[in-house]
């Protein structure tokens, strides 16, 4: 396994560990190969964390994945432009980016005012 392999591993194992429903959400966006789409799948992560950030229940869900986040922007560039493009502009396509931009880390609120 290369390492961009690795790196993109590493943060698609940190999800499903924050929140187990992500495990399915990665079977739905594999390609026929069954290769997983990265970027569809972010930005099912970023569907699912604006629906968590209106859920009384799902306060540490929303946590658990931002921070599995944050940690993923540890300076491999692919892995941080997976966050942006396929996370961070969805959220701000699907409204969720302002409810939730206030629990960001200080790596991902970097990258939340860039898109």
């Amino acid at each position: 396994m290369s390492d961009l392999h690795r790196s993109e591993h590493r943060l698609f194992e940190a999800l499903i560990q924050a929140d187990g429903a992500l495990k399915a959400t990665v079977e739905e966006n594999r390609d026929d190969a069954g290769e997983l789409l990265e970027y569809p799948y972010l930005g099912d992560v970023a569907s699912y964390v604006a629906g968590l950030a209106n859920s009384a229940e799902g306060q540490g869900s929303l946590n658990a994945i931002l921070a599995a986040l944050e940690d993923a922007l540890d300076g491999d560039e692919h892995v941080t432009n997976l966050v942006c493009v396929g996370f961070l502009e969805m959220l701000k396509a699907n409204g969720g980016l302002a409810t939730v931009r206030a629990r960001f880390g200080p790596r991902l609120g970097f990258w939340a005012d860039t898109v």
